[in-house]
């Protein structure tokens, strides 16, 4: 059901344990269209595109859920994103 936000993004979790990649972040897009200022989908979204080693795109989602508010993920923009 395309209102139900949490289930594209957990459903985008369980693919991205089993390396559906893609699928995964289809879900992930497709939960952050229902929750656009989700930090939780961003830094997973970004986790996720850092796994598939596009570290640019996974650092933008990660600096997006930054500048929603989540101080928290600065420390994984410097482990990942220098």
């Amino acid at each position: 059901n395309p209102k139900y936000g949490q289930a594209y993004y957990y459903r985008g979790k369980c693919k991205s344990q089993i390396k559906d990649n893609m699928s995964a972040l289809d879900d992930f897009n497709k939960a952050l269209t229902i929750y656009p200022k989700s930090t939780e989908i961003y830094v997973t979204r970004g986790l996720h595109k850092l796994g598939m080693n596009l570290k640019d795109l996974g650092c933008l989602d990660l600096s997006k859920a930054g500048e929603l508010g989540d101080q928290s993920v600065y420390i994984l923009i410097n482990k990942y994103c220098k």
